[in-house]
């Protein structure tokens, strides 16, 4: 069995006073179509930091993008095709 350590206990606590703050008021609402759940998702995304953590990352990819030099740099050389297998013939 899997010994949960006290930041995963924490963490599971959290999101259990979301789900019965935030989603079982609007349960009813949410399974038959009332209520779109694109704010409650993006409450829960900054309740718990992913948006902080998704705009970190995208920062990130966007430096390391713009690091590579802008001078024209020469292509390695595609790899020969391998000629297709023929097939053996019907006898």
């Amino acid at each position: 069995m899997i010994e949960w350590n006290e930041m995963h206990l924490q963490i599971r606590e959290m999101m259990r006073r979301f789900v019965e703050s935030e989603v079982k008021p609007n349960l009813e609402a949410l399974e038959h179509g009332d209520m779109p759940p694109y704010d409650l998702l993006r409450k829960l995304y900054r309740t718990f930091g992913l948006d902080q953590m998704a705009a970190a990352n995208f920062d990130r990819r966007i430096e390391a993008e713009e690091a590579v030099p802008t001078e024209p740099t020469a292509e390695a050389p595609k790899p020969a095709k391998k000629p297709a297998a023929k097939k053996p013939a019907a006898e």
